[in-house]
C-alpha cells in the first residue's frame, strides 16, 4: 500500500532538513556531536514509522502508548546517558537529546505547541553552544534549531489539531505488536533507526525522552 500523505509530507521535510545538519556535524568532527546527531537522525525515523502508521491504524487506546514507545523511550534514554558533562561537547548532546522530545507529538492534541514546547527546553544548551563561538559548532546548532522550529510550521500544516489516524484501521497495539518501532515494519522509516526497540515499553527511566501529555499519562495505567 501507498504511504498515508502525511508520512509522504514528513519525507519531504526530512529530506531538506536533515543532510545540512548531519553535514555540520560531519564538519564538527566531534564524535560526540557526530553521534548526537544520528541520535536524532534516528529518532525522525522513528516519529516517520509513526506517520506512516496512522493510515492504517486506528487511534491508539491511551493506555497502549506506553507499550508502542518503548523504542522512543529507550531512544531518549539512550541519548540522555551520553551526555557527560566533562566533555567539551555536553551542551551539544543536551541539545541534541532535548531535541528528540519532538517524537512525542504524535499524543498531543497541539503538536505546534508541543513542537515549541521542546525548541524552549532544548534552548537552554542550545544557547551554551552559541556562546563557545566556535564557527563549526554554531553552524551545526542552527541547523539543529532550524529543523525543530521548521518542525512546529510543519506541524501548523499538517497535524495542526493532532496526528488523524484511520478510523477503519487496524487496532493500534496489534499493529505495533507485529511491527514494533525501530524495526522498519510494513510503515518503513526513511532512513532505518539503528536502536531496534521492542515495544515492550518499559517505565519511563529518569533522564529520558520527556513523558506524552498529563492527560494522557493521567489515562496510561489500565484500570
Amino acid at each position: 500500500a501507498d504511504d498515508c500523505a502525511i508520512a509522504v509530507a514528513f519525507d519531504a521535510f526530512i529530506q531538506e532538513k536533515l543532510p545540512p545538519l548531519t553535514a555540520a556535524a560531519k564538519d564538527v568532527g566531534n564524535q560526540d556531536v557526530i553521534e548526537a546527531t544520528d541520535f536524532f537522525a534516528d529518532g525522525m525515523g522513528l516519529l516517520r514509522e509513526l506517520l506512516a502508521a496512522t493510515g492504517v491504524c486506528a487511534k491508539p487506546q491511551d493506555t497502549a502508548w506506553q507499550k508502542i514507545l518503548g523504542a522512543v523511550m529507550e531512544l531518549g534514554t539512550k541519548a540522555q546517558k551520553a551526555c557527560d558533562n566533562r566533555s567539551e561537547c555536553f551542551q551539544n548532546r543536551k541539545s541534541a537529546a532535548e531535541a528528540l522530545n519532538v517524537i512525542t507529538l504524535v499524543t498531543s492534541l497541539s503538536p505546534p505547541a508541543h513542537v515549541q514546547n521542546v525548541l524552549e527546553s532544548m534552548d537552554f544548551y542550545a544557547t551554551k553552544v552559541m556562546q563557545k563561538k566556535n564557527e563549526k559548532e554554531t553552524v551545526w546548532i542552527k541547523a539543529l534549531k532550524t529543523a525543530v522550529k521548521d518542525l512546529k510550521d510543519w506541524c501548523g500544516e499538517n497535524c495542526k489539531l493532532g496526528v488523524m489516524w484511520n478510523p477503519r484501521g487496524k487496532v493500534a497495539a496489534d499493529y505495533f505488536a507485529e511491527n514494533p518501532l525501530g524495526s522498519g515494519g510494513k510503515a518503513s522509516a526513511a532512513s532505518e533507526p539503528k536502536g531496534k526497540g521492542k515495544g515492550k515499553g518499559p517505565a519511563m527511566p529518569k533522564g529520558g525522552l520527556a513523558a506524552p501529555p498529563p492527560e494522557l499519562l493521567a489515562k496510561m495505567k489500565p484500570e
